[in-house]
Parts: structure tokens; sequence; C-alpha cells
């Protein structure tokens, strides 16, 4: 078993190799409709934004937005810890290699080929000129881009978030398919997966438990990691001591904490005569 990130450029093939390896390797394939199903679970309006931005507005739109709400960002990781947690599964896109990137029994792969290619390819599938395909494709690089920076704070194409960089300009699925499963089973042999199980549903915890806060200290630097067998680390800043212990007790009533430690500083300064 293992657990897989697969992002892609457009018109790189991506999409259909991550279809592809999650039938052959009896994967399930984790897309929009499991974000929205895990979401109502966690959240009724979370999910309702989620599915009524994208119907509305179209992709990329309602991620800029949606994404903006620091207590809808904590959701979303806690989205992918908790999806990644049930293990023999493929993550497409929206940030899954970022949000995954300390957990090494993930295996993550950015899906690209050359312009000209992408270029082709889509003008074929979409029914193109080329000079629309060109235009689509580099519209669809700027906004991917632009939204990864903005939302993550990081660059698509470093490859540092990656552990296999695939170029199927001389590839077709069936080859993506076939080296991506081969260094799957490497991946597999090193790193048992069943020992990031309880890693990632610890850190989903911590991911709930810092929207709950953030929600009720809206605007405020907060941050909460979930540490194995139910205790959160809370790091931040928040403007007294009460609040510090407010947001400690929330964390606390939050179901399946078991403790907290409390790291947050206090912003209040004092003045003296």
């Amino acid at each position: 078993m293992a657990i897989v990130t697969i992002s892609r450029q457009v018109g790189s093939l991506g999409d259909e190799i991550a279809q592809a390896l999650a039938e052959d390797l009896g994967y399930r394939l984790v897309g929009e409709e499991d974000h929205h199903l895990l979401a109502g679970k966690y959240d009724p309006e979370f999910s309702e934004k989620l599915e009524k931005f994208e119907k509305e507005q179209g992709p990329g739109f309602f991620e800029r937005l949606f994404f903006s709400t620091p207590v809808y960002l904590s959701l979303y990781q806690a989205l992918v810890y908790e999806l990644a947690g049930e293990r023999q599964v493929v993550i497409l896109g929206r940030g899954a290699q970022i949000v995954l990137k300390d957990i090494h029994q993930v295996y993550r792969v950015r899906v690209v080929a050359p312009m000209d290619c992408r270029v082709e390819r889509i003008s074929r599938t979409k029914d193109m000129n080329i000079e629309m395909a060109r235009d689509f494709v580099k519209k669809y690089d700027h906004r991917r881009r632009a939204l990864i920076r903005q939302v993550f704070d990081q660059d698509p194409m470093d490859f540092k978030l990656y552990d296999m960089l695939l170029n199927t300009y001389r590839m077709d699925m069936a080859a993506g398919v076939a080296v991506i499963k081969s260094a799957v089973e490497e991946v597999r042999r090193l790193q048992p997966v069943e020992e990031a199980t309880n890693i990632l549903m610890a850190l989903a915890l911590g991911k709930r438990v810092e929207a709950k806060i953030r929600t009720e200290f809206p605007g405020r630097e907060i941050e909460v990691k979930g540490e194995l067998n139910g205790l959160m680390l809370i790091t931040g800043e928040l403007p007294s001591r009460d609040d510090c212990r407010a947001a400690e007790m929330i964390a606390l009533a939050y179901p399946g904490v078991t403790g907290v430690v409390n790291h947050l500083r206090t912003t209040t300064f004092a003045y003296g005569f």
C-alpha cells in the first residue's frame, strides 16, 4: 500500500495517468467529490461553499476566495491528511503534495511536458485551433501557479516538492503509469505506509482544532499540530492571557483531544510609569 499525489500541468496527461494508475493499483482516486463528501462531515457550510464556488464560478475562482479564509484552509488541510490516512489513494492536485510534504510514505509526482506538446494535445482534445489552445495553456499555467503561491507560499515548479518529475513528451499514458508504478513499488518496500496512518489522523485532528480556534479568534495566526494520542501543540499569538487560556479550553473540549501544550504568546504591551 502507498499514498501518491499527482500534480500536473494542463495537457501533460497528468489527469489520465492519475486515473489509470489508481485503476491499475486498485487504489481510490481522490478528486473533487471526495473533498466535498468529507467536507460535509466536518462542516456543512464548508461543503456548501466548496460546491457553490465550483459550480457557479468555475475552477480556480473558488480556491482563490475559499483558501483566503484561514479557517477553511485549516479544514482543507485536515481533509487532505484524513484522505491520505486511508492509504491506497492517489490524490490529484490542489496542493496535496505541499500539505503532505513531511510524510515520508507519500510519493509525490509532478507530470509535465513542453509547451508545444501540451498545446497540441489541448488543441486535439478540446477541438481548438493552435492559437486558442496556446492561450488556454498559458492562462491555466499562470492561474495555477499564482494560486499555489498565494495559498501555500510555494512555487509548484520547485523540484523539492516532488519525488518524481515525469516528462511525458515521449510517453503515452501507459508509459507514464508504468514508470510511476515501478517507483511506488519501491516506496512501499522502503516506507511501510501503516506507520503513517496514526500520524496523518493526528495531524488531521490538529487542523480541525486549529479551524475551531481560528473561528473564535478571526485574523489571528494560530497553528495547532496534532501529536499522537490526542495531544495538541498550539502556537501563535493572542491579545491576552485570558485569550490564550480560552483557546486552550476550546482545544481541550474538542472530541478526541486528550491534552494541550500551550505555547501561545500574548501581544499585549505593558507600559510602566
